[in-house]
Parts: C-alpha cells; structure tokens; sequence
C-alpha cells in the first residue's frame, strides 16, 4: 500500500527530472519535505502538511517567504509552482537586474553564468587583455541589493585608461610621485589616484610594479621586461555605485 510519504517522494522524485538545473534534496526524516534550489540562488521548499494538503514556499530575495497551496498535485503541477516560484524571485532580485542591464552594455562575445549564487561574467577587451565581472547579493535586515566586482587583467596602458578614468572621475586630486616612468601616463591621465606601494628592482631601484588607489578602485602597473610592455590590472567594488560600474564597463576598449 501507497503511504502519503511514499506518494509524495515519487512526485518529488519526477519533478526533480524535470527540473534538471536544479539541486533537489528530499528530507527522510520528520513530516514529508523537499528542498529544491539552483546556481542562481532561487530556493523553494515543498510540504505536506496536516490534513494532507501540499504547500510550496519561496523565498525571497530579501528574505520573505511565500507560501502557495498546490492545486495540481503532480509532478508537472509542481514543475509549475517551481516556475512561478522562479519568476517571483527574478522580479525582485536586484543581482539578476544588475546583469541584464551590464549584458546589455557588454556586447559579444562574452560568457555568462551563474554559479554557486553569484553572476559571473567573462568577456575579451583590446590587445590580450580581459574583464571580469561577478554579481552577488548582501542583504541588511530585510533590504537586498547587488554586491559587484569588476576586475581588468593584462590590459596595455592604453586600454586601461579609459576605464581608470571613468572609475576616478570626480575625485579631487591625488598623490602619486615616485609610482614610475610605466604609471605616468594613467596618472596624468587620472590625477586622483593615490600611491599606495611600489615594488622596485635591488640593483637598480627602477620600480617594477606601483599600486595605486583611490577609494574602491584598485590599480596595479607592472613594468614590462625584456622590450615588453607595460601591463595594467583594475579592480572596483560596488562601493563606487553600481550606475558608475556600469559605465567604466562601458569604456572598457573591445578588440
């Protein structure tokens, strides 16, 4: 004979194959419960609870839940509920937000995908340089917002200067003598970055690498060797505000 916990495990076990992106963990102990979720971060709870009935919760990205009674107690009802579940958290998740609005500014080719909560987004820039951008979420209370890092690495100094610029623009004057022949022209560039460190040569005191600062932008010139040149690595946190990652993004140059 059927139990409703065995009843309740076969549907479970259906819709997880029909739901193939998402992790699917089903309780063996306690009242009949399932837990699904996925890379984007959406979690969704299945009960069966006194008197028989079955209830989907959501949960939000601020942290409300949302509790939906099942009507069409079937794996595909469920597949359902899952669904409008996923598309209630999309509407209020300002990490999905924030990267459909950087796709939209970051054209092709780019790779893009979410993992383990977090957006992350690859895409190639001038000479043999590349950006990096991941999107996550930090929550206070009950307001969420979206946690972004950028980061540039291996750019020429003429492909970083755009986006030092757009990232310092509006910053009153820095301070940065002695950061090297290599740096001069980002800082002449963008005059509010700050020196923060150098790393220099024991024979000759030539500076190989100078970091340089302002607020939460963070950028570091390698002098090149043997006849190679200069490179450039930036790093922004949203702390800068996410309309201003959005248009150093923008100036980044392409290939």
């Amino acid at each position: 004979m059927t139990t409703r916990r065995d009843a309740f495990a076969e549907m479970v076990t259906a819709t997880a194959k029909l739901l193939p992106e998402w992790q699917t963990y089903l309780h063996r102990a306690g009242e009949p419960e399932a837990h699904f979720s996925d890379e984007i971060g959406r979690d969704v709870d299945v009960r069966l609870v006194d008197g028989g009935h079955t209830t989907v919760t959501n949960w939000l990205p601020d942290g409300t839940q949302r509790d939906e009674p099942l009507a069409d107690v079937s794996p595909n009802g469920l597949v359902t509920a899952i669904g409008r579940a996923a598309q209630a958290y999309d509407a209020a998740d300002p990490a999905g937000a924030f990267l459909t609005q950087t796709l939209n500014v970051i054209a092709e080719p780019r790779t893009a995908r979410w993992r383990d909560r977090s957006a992350c987004v690859d895409w190639p820039l001038a000479g043999n340089g590349y950006g990096s951008l991941s999107i996550g979420r930090t929550r206070t209370g009950q307001h969420v917002r979206a946690l972004v890092h950028l980061r540039f690495r291996n750019l020429s100094v003429e492909t970083a200067t755009p986006i030092v610029v757009a990232a310092t623009v509006g910053h009153p004057a820095g301070e940065a003598d002695g950061a090297g022949r290599a740096a001069q022209p980002l800082i002449t560039a963008a005059p509010a970055l700050w020196l923060s460190e150098t790393l220099t040569d024991q024979d000759t005191g030539a500076v190989e690498r100078a970091d340089l600062n302002v607020d939460d932008v963070h950028v570091t010139v390698t002098t090149g060797r043997a006849g190679r040149p200069a490179t450039v690595d930036v790093n922004v946190t949203s702390w800068v505000g996410l309309d201003r990652i959005v248009t150093i993004v923008a100036a980044a140059p392409r290939a």
